[in-house]
């Protein structure tokens, strides 16, 4: 009812007479909806106090004796005994939790309060807490984005010989493989692995190293010893399908992801790589199969349905890979890969209106490559905007003066229609591609690559540029001009210009042909002559 002054009052009471973990837990949240700093440090504090069941079993049975270790083991799960466990268990996830909850508005910082939490618990009966509560702490700071202040805090275990001291070195591990320093993550790999030799996270954390550096035979065998330490370690099963894959044995990979979908059943990544394994095995029936099963758990995964649209296209169910293609770009609409397949199935049904708008957003996207553009423009020029097709390539001829593919498209276009300015555009072209030869000649000599493009970019390299500006700088007389003018007005020149969108479609014939009738041999009735 949100009345927490009259629950704080009712708890309270409850922790004098019989305090247990659970009120002192709903005591801490109830001051903290509150905001009162002092209550919570005090309801902290009387959590603490709190009395936990002791397992003084271990303790009361000899050692050495066989038939008290036989008794051990039969009274090991017992009922009282799986009680006692979950009740220790209870408390401890109460006073961790409540310790993380207060931890960031008891003091002006959160390292600051949280480590008076970690102070008060080593001062209490529940000090094996305070390392749990640290690597928590390193956790945050982790989640945080405080990569600094998450090693410098498990680096503090670095000196100590327990378990926590493992489990730090095996985050240290991750911390660093994931900032691409493979020495230092597998240095301290090492140290988790020496401090606790069948610590299966140690031998992890060692595969991924040697993994990193395409070792795939001795991550393999880092991989099979988590395993027969863990038989229950995810991670070990699914890099050791990983490195099966990334060494060319994909039948054994895939025998690693089934074993591995066997325990997780709908765990998307896992099922992803059985699809994708059954993709490369050509068994794509298969693979739409479990690619619809990563469908169904994680619906709007724009890589999956590029997967699924992929796979129906190269089976030759085109209305099926749109469908999937169309779901894909609706989710991420950034794919060019997408965009570009979407644009292509629009133009290849006749319904090129539809393509352009894709294809300026991919021109958008990558604003220096001519391609985009010149796509833009075969589209508009297929819905019959001769016109507009022809401003978009002017424009793209300014952006892109060398480009050889967009001045073929000009002079197409404008014999098209009859322009005066496909002989200039004709001209350019002859000069552009009498310099481009020119420069590679010169290359020839000098031993100089140069690459030429007609799809992207102004088609010159920079080692180009460099050769015209050369030849630019030299005084050039009026014989070799004139020379240069007579080569340019004879030279052929190729104005052959292939769509990248296909060929145009053939304009609807309307008309028919007329007839010739001879009218000197065509008899006409005095009753159809006019009066």
């Amino acid at each position: 009812m949100g009345q927490y002054n009259d629950a704080c009052t009712s708890f309270e009471f409850v922790m004098q007479e019989k305090p247990d973990f659970k009120t002192g837990l709903h005591m801490v949240l109830s001051y903290y909806a509150l905001a009162d700093r002092e209550n919570m440090r005090k309801s902290f504090l009387r959590l603490l106090d709190v009395h936990a069941e002791a397992d003084d079993f271990e303790k009361l049975v000899p050692e050495g004796d066989a038939q008290w270790n036989s008794l051990r083991e039969s009274l090991n799960n017992d009922p009282l005994h799986r009680l006692e466990r979950q009740a220790k268990f209870e408390g401890e996830r109460c006073i961790l939790m409540s310790a993380k909850l207060i931890s960031p508005v008891i003091e002006d910082t959160f390292t600051v309060g949280y480590q008076w939490c970690v102070e008060a618990i080593k001062e209490s009966t529940h000090n094996h807490l305070a390392d749990d509560l640290e690597i928590n702490k390193a956790v945050l700071f982790l989640r945080q984005k405080d990569v600094a202040q998450a090693t410098e805090t498990l680096r503090s275990f670095e000196k100590r010989s327990n378990k926590m001291a493992t489990n730090a070195a095996v985050n240290l591990s991750t911390i660093y493989y994931l900032q691409g320093d493979v020495a230092s993550a597998e240095k301290y790999a090492e140290v988790a692995r020496d401090s606790d030799p069948y610590n299966a996270a140690a031998f992890v954390c060692l595969g991924n190293c040697s993994l990193r550096r395409s070792d795939f035979n001795k991550a393999k065998d880092f991989f099979l010893c988590a395993l027969d330490n863990d038989a229950a370690c995810v991670e070990a099963l699914y890099n050791l399908g990983l490195t099966y894959r990334s060494a060319n044995q994909v039948e054994k990979s895939m025998e690693q992801f089934v074993k591995l979908q066997m325990v997780l059943r709908h765990q998307p990544e896992v099922l992803f790589q059985i699809a994708n394994l059954n993709e490369d095995l050509g068994n794509d029936e298969q693979a739409i199969e479990w690619y619809l099963q990563v469908h169904t758990v994680v619906p709007s995964d724009e890589g999956v349905l590029q997967k699924l649209g992929e796979t129906f296209d190269r089976l030759g169910d085109r209305q099926q890979a749109f469908q999937y293609y169309s779901d894909s770009y609706r989710h991420y609409p950034s794919n060019l890969e997408v965009i570009r397949w979407l644009a292509s199935y629009y133009t290849e049904m006749h319904v090129p209106e539809k393509a352009i708008s894709l294809y300026e957003r991919a021109g958008q996207m990558r604003p220096n490559e001519v391609q985009w553009q010149l796509a833009v423009a075969s589209c508009t020029q297929r819905v019959g905007n001769y016109h507009k097709a022809l401003q978009i390539l002017k424009s793209t001829r300014s952006k892109f003066p060398e480009n050889i593919e967009c001045l073929r498209a000009l002079i197409r276009l404008c014999t098209d229609l009859g322009l005066k300015e496909a002989g200039d555009y004709a001209s350019d072209l002859r000069k552009l591609e009498h310099s481009q030869n020119e420069t590679i000649q010169e290359n020839k000599r000098t031993g100089t690559s140069v690459t030429y493009s007609s799809g992207r970019g102004s088609g010159l390299s920079s080692a180009a540029s460099g050769v015209d500006s050369t030849l630019k700088s030299q005084p050039t007389s009026a014989e070799s001009l004139s020379k240069s003018i007579h080569l340019y007005q004879t030279t052929p020149v190729d104005t052959s210009y292939q769509d990248q969108l296909g060929p145009l479609q053939d304009r609807p014939r309307t008309s028919r042909r007329l007839m010739n009738v001879e009218t000197d041999d065509l008899d006409v009735g005095s009753d159809l002559l006019p009066l």
